[in-house]
């Protein structure tokens, strides 16, 4: 069991929903998928049958572990401490402020009473935490994750809180557990591990993506801003020299992970897992899969060019890199 200590903004999630989309329910499902299953994957044999993850936000961090168990955390770069003692460092703010970083992934074992903190994020939105311990919580609609609609009880319905307990199947340890088991080396982490200033955004073109390109006289898609950034959708502040539009839709209709609305004075929206089902503003595209994962390492302040290119054959692809890239993962972690 683990006792949360200090929360920020936190939730519990797991791969996510299915089928109720009709009923206005979102997927859901982590935000960044590509930091969560590095986590999943840093536990090797010791991962849970079923994933689950506490996704961690931009605000430091803690828990207290109850039962021994085996800990991996990934994703946004920031400062990871065991009792006090630091075994990931993240350099100040200030010294990386035009470089891109590389986030964190490392896998510790915990012992009964250990704590376990995060510092604020450095870049990014998000951090993952797992365990070597199969989730306890409810199913709710065929998932433990939160959900942000409908009065869903326990953690399945609302951000973690400090205080809560995280209810574990009690892992069995095999052997004498070291402190900080494992660490991964930079060069593997660094292919789909990076947090750079600036990100360039792969789409599909929808809806009025033609009207809204003449109209506006869009060569060039970006760079935007982001404004601000959550599970719910990203705003982005488009150029000064970007006018706004006057196009319009009579119809809602269904939207998805990844869509961009783009409201006729404002800024574009860029929807994430727990976005409204529906939708009515102009649409400009869906950000393609490949790239999905990076909208979870959107910060507020950071730029986001939108790029449109050929999609044949692409999630194939993705597939056979995300896969090699694991493969890699495993094969560069120090011991």
């Amino acid at each position: 069991m683990l006792m949360i200590h200090e929360a920020g903004i936190t939730y519990l999630v797991d791969a996510g929903r299915v089928g109720y989309l009709k009923d206005g329910i979102p997927e859901g499902g982590p935000l960044d998928d590509m930091s969560a299953e590095l986590a999943y994957a840093l536990l090797g044999t010791r991962a849970p049958h079923t994933p689950w993850w506490l996704e961690i936000g931009p605000a430091a961090f803690s828990l207290i572990a109850e039962n021994p168990c085996t800990v991996a955390v990934a994703g946004a770069p920031r400062a990871v401490y065991l009792n006090r003692e630091c075994v990931s460092q993240v350099e100040s703010v200030e010294v990386h402020l035009h470089q891109d970083m590389v986030g964190v992934a490392l896998v510790l074992s915990l012992e009964a009473g250990d704590t376990l903190t995060l510092s604020a994020a450095v870049r990014g939105v998000v951090t993952y935490i797992t365990c070597d311990a199969e989730l306890r919580e409810a199913i709710v609609l065929g998932s433990r994750g939160y959900c942000p609609f409908g009065d869903f009880p326990g953690l399945a319905g609302r951000r973690v809180r400090a205080g809560d307990h995280i209810n574990l199947e009690v892992s069995s340890p095999t052997g004498i557990r070291t402190r900080v088991r494992t660490r991964l080396n930079a060069s593997a982490a660094s292919v789909w591990l990076a947090y750079p200033r600036q990100q360039t955004l792969r789409f599909s073109p929808v809806g009025e993506f033609v009207t809204l390109r003449d109209e506006l006289s869009l060569d060039a898609f970006g760079p935007f801003h982001v404004q601000q950034a959550d599970r719910r959708a990203l705003r982005l502040l488009a150029p000064e020299t970007m006018r706004a539009h006057a196009v319009a839709r009579k119809t809602s209709s269904p939207t998805v992970r990844g869509l961009v609305q783009w409201p006729a004075s404002g800024s574009p929206i860029l929807l994430g897992p727990d976005r409204q089902t529906v939708g009515g503003y102009a649409r400009f595209g869906v950000i393609r899969r490949a790239d999905q994962y990076k909208v979870g390492r959107l910060w507020p302040g950071c730029g986001v060019t939108f790029e449109y290119g050929d999609v044949e054959g692409e999630i194939a692809a993705f597939e056979r890199a995300r896969r090699a890239w694991m493969r890699r993962v495993k094969n560069h972690i120090i011991e």
